[in-house]
C-alpha cells in the first residue's frame, strides 16, 4: 500500500510544481519589488526553513505512529501531502528570490564593468 500512496503524493507535488512554474513571472516580479534585506529572509528560510520543516513533520508523523507496515494511515498520508505541497512552494519561493537576488547583483556588475571610456566611435577606413 505505500507505492501507490507515495506515487499519489509525488504527481500531486510535482503538479503542483508545474502551476508554479506556470506562474513564475508574477512570483519574480512579486519578490522583485520586496527589498533586498526580505528577499534574503524568504531565500534562506524558503530553503532552509523548509527543508527543516519537512523533516521535523515527518518525523512527528512518524512518532505519532503514522507510518505502519503496511503503509501510511490515512491521516498520516493527508499530512504528508499537506507537508510536501508547503515543501514544495517554500523551496519555489526560496529559489526564487534567491534568483532575483543573483540576477540584481549581476545586472549591478554589469553596468559597473562599462565605461564611457571605452566607447568609441568606429575608426573610418579611407
Amino acid at each position: 500500500m505505500f507505492w501507490p500512496q507515495a506515487i499519489a503524493c509525488f504527481a500531486l507535488w510535482i503538479g503542483y510544481g508545474v502551476h508554479l512554474r506556470t506562474r513564475s513571472h508574477t512570483i519574480r516580479a512579486r519578490l522583485q519589488s520586496a527589498s533586498r534585506r526580505r528577499r534574503t529572509l524568504y531565500g534562506s528560510v524558503g530553503l532552509i526553513g523548509s527543508a527543516l520543516g519537512l523533516l521535523g513533520g515527518l518525523s512527528v508523523i512518524a512518532a505519532l505512529g503514522g507510518l505502519t507496515a503496511q503503509g501510511l494511515l490515512p491521516w498520516a498520508w493527508s499530512a504528508v501531502a499537506v507537508l510536501g505541497l508547503a515543501f514544495v512552494h517554500w523551496q519555489t519561493m526560496g529559489a526564487a528570490a534567491m534568483i532575483t537576488l543573483i540576477q540584481e547583483e549581476a545586472t549591478l556588475r554589469r553596468r559597473a564593468s562599462v565605461s564611457t571610456e571605452s566607447i568609441s566611435e568606429p575608426e573610418q577606413q579611407p
